[in-house]
């Protein structure tokens, strides 16, 4: 089995959920000499891509800089490479399967290969009622009618699928993301800081992290440090906030490797993560991972990640949030009950990126087993 992987999402990210999420899932499926995995991936600058070690099975085929004249073209020289590398792997003989690498399609390829599946990460542009009847929200609808099978990453992705595109129903592998587990474990102790990764606006909430960040530093008088990790620096608007409520030295924004960001998590108070709708959640089980506590809503894909383990808020109240903020800079310095270990365990033997490969080649088989069904009835 031959997996090829387009370019659309690695020249969209230099960083990103996205690639990252293809970089481990084909690390992962490579262990297994079996299978053979190639990506084009154009002129992009990705920085997974760049950590990918190209083995006998695992290769990348990047435009160098003695390409970069011809960049204004890629438009129209992409397709054409894409094509001609497909075609190179189809004279193996082997089964070859199509996976985009974001909501766009090459037809030809779709047309000529064994099997195509795309990976659905969330419904949140679909979600919002302006794009309900928009140009791109009818475009993925057309793709994901045009693919052989759909993997959602989590039951919540699953639910919001079949809610928008009913038709895709009989065609989704529901298949969890993993997190890379930390390198080192840290004995030292948390200290005052709380966490926030990710972007701030709109429904993750970042404002509301802020003002119950607040509320926490009138009621305890206490030294604590909210740091939101990449997003972007802080807008007008955070900083007028900000300044408002005289958190100017204790409310900061940096953006962190992910070496970094580890160590992070393993010694910070609480992972804070207040948003209100997630495809899946990386974050939580990053944190989960370091065993630091994270404090979220119990909506869409997170109850899936943390279980029992996670500390939970309701409808985006500042109290709640407060409360739980509290609690965990009160509990840093205590060793965790063997009730909530034992939860923290059961939560994370359900993910790996290893059974994320397997489930992925399994939705793959699937496809190719079902195309070959339809084959034989012509």
């Amino acid at each position: 089995m031959i997996l090829f992987i387009d370019e659309n999402i690695f020249e969209k990210q230099a960083y990103g959920g996205i690639s990252r999420y293809f970089s481990e899932l084909v690390k992962a499926i490579c262990e297994m000499p079996e299978h053979e995995v190639v990506i084009y991936g154009g002129w992009s600058k990705n920085a997974y891509l760049n950590q990918l070690k190209q083995t006998a099975n695992l290769k990348v085929f990047r435009l160098g800089p003695t390409w970069d004249w011809l960049k204004f073209a890629k438009k129209l020289i992409n397709p054409i490479l894409r094509k001609v590398l497909f075609f190179q792997l189809k004279r193996k003989g082997k089964k070859v399967i199509y996976h985009p690498s974001y909501f766009s399609l090459d037809p030809f390829i779709n047309e000529y290969c064994d099997c195509s599946v795309l990976t659905v990460h969330d419904l949140i542009y679909e979600h919002q009622e302006k794009n309900q009847n928009s140009k791109k929200t009818s475009e993925r609808k057309r793709i994901q009618g045009l693919v052989d099978q759909i993997i959602t990453v989590s039951e919540s992705t699953a639910r919001d699928l079949k809610a928008f595109n009913p038709s895709a129903s009989n065609k989704i592998s529901i298949v969890h993301l993993a997190a890379a587990p930390s390198a080192i474990e840290l004995e030292q102790g948390r200290n005052n800081t709380f966490l926030f990764v990710g972007n701030r606006g709109g429904y993750k909430n970042g404002n509301l992290a802020i003002q119950a960040f607040a509320n926490l530093k009138a009621e305890t008088k206490q030294d604590s440090q909210l740091l939101f990790v990449g997003g972007g620096p802080f807008d007008v608007d955070e900083f007028e906030t900000i300044q408002t409520l005289n958190l100017e030295d204790s409310v900061q924004q940096r953006n962190l490797s992910d070496q970094e960001l580890a160590h992070a998590y393993q010694t910070s108070t609480a992972l804070v993560f207040p948003s209100s709708y997630e495809g899946f959640g990386l974050p939580p089980l990053e944190a989960m991972q370091a065993n630091c506590p994270v404090i979220a809503q119990k909506v869409s894909s997170i109850p899936e990640v943390l279980g029992e383990w996670g500390h939970y808020f309701t409808n985006e109240s500042i109290d709640e949030l407060c409360a739980l903020m509290e609690k965990a800079a009160q509990q840093k310095s205590t060793e965790p009950s063997k009730t909530r270990q034992d939860l923290r365990d059961q939560q994370l033997r359900k993910f790996s990126w290893s059974k994320t490969a397997n489930k992925t080649l399994l939705a793959y088989r699937k496809s190719i087993r079902k195309q070959d069904h339809q084959s034989i009835n012509r």
